[in-house]
Formats: C-alpha cells, sequence, structure tokens
C-alpha cells in the first residue's frame, strides 16, 4: 500500500477541481500483493478547511 502525499489539481468548475498523483510501484510490490480487484481511498481538505473521505475513488485490479 501506498501512501501519497499531495496530488496536482485543476478547477473543472467553479466549486470543483479534478486532482492526480502517480504513486511510484516497484516489480516487487504486485508480486507480493492480493489477485482481484483493489481500491483507491481519498481523504480530501478543501481550502476553507473542510474535509471528505472517498473510500472508493477509483478501482484496479492485479492478476497474476
Amino acid at each position: 500500500m501506498r501512501y501519497v502525499e499531495d496530488a496536482t489539481c485543476r478547477p473543472v468548475t467553479d466549486v470543483a477541481s479534478r486532482c492526480t498523483c502517480t504513486p511510484e510501484v516497484t516489480r516487487e510490490e504486485p508480486a507480493g500483493s492480493a489477485e482481484g480487484t483493489w481500491y483507491v481511498s481519498v481523504p480530501a481538505t478543501a481550502e476553507d478547511g473542510g474535509t471528505a473521505f472517498v473510500p472508493r475513488a477509483a478501482a484496479f485490479g492485479l492478476t497474476p
């Protein structure tokens, strides 16, 4: 599991932004992980200090 400190964000509307990040994954990490669907969870903090947590913001699969 990887922790990413920051993301690059750009506004898509007056009240919403789209943020992306790219964690580095070593060759050994997927080999030692369980096969199947994995989910990306995202904590977010707004400029006004508000926070939100999305437990399944994205999904990806690992196959042998």
